[in-house]
């Protein structure tokens, strides 16, 4: 599998690139668009890009563009008609954002190694967490 274009967040000012996919526990619930996802190249295989933002310590889709079998469309009202952004309620779960200087690079998903991890730990949408693991160390301590 080629190594996946990251979905942007904008986290504490900062614009940033995370190794995650928060949209996807929402999408398999959708049964009407499980088979209507196309792939948006071998680099985006989840057929979607979404942009997100943490704010008030919830987390929020405010930018999307999505590749359906009968069209490309782009915004948020796609998924969720009338609204601009959406609190991500139904996402429990980690988002890793890679930070500093890529150490390694693996052809395959979000597998890279770069300096540092900030993980974000999200509960029914709510920032619960967050930890920094430090790459450059060889005994992967957390800070």
């Amino acid at each position: 599998m080629t190594a996946q274009i990251k979905e942007t967040i904008k986290y504490e000012g900062r614009t940033l690139s995370m190794a995650a996919e928060p949209l996807n526990s929402y999408l398999r619930n959708r049964y009407d668009l499980q088979v209507q996802l196309n792939s948006l190249g071998t680099a985006c295989r989840r057929g979607y890009m979404g942009e997100w933002e943490v704010k008030d310590d919830k987390l929020y889709l405010t930018n999307l563009k999505i590749n359906l079998s009968h069209d490309s469309r782009k915004g948020v009202e796609t998924l969720f008609p009338g609204q601009q952004e959406v609190f991500a309620e139904w996402f429990t779960g980690e988002v890793r954002i890679p930070t500093g200087y890529r150490l390694q690079y693996v052809h395959m998903g979000y597998a890279s190694v770069y300096e540092k991890d900030l993980f974000l730990m999200f509960e029914e949408g709510k920032l619960i967490d967050k930890r920094i693991v430090d790459n450059r160390k060889s005994n992967d301590q957390s800070s």
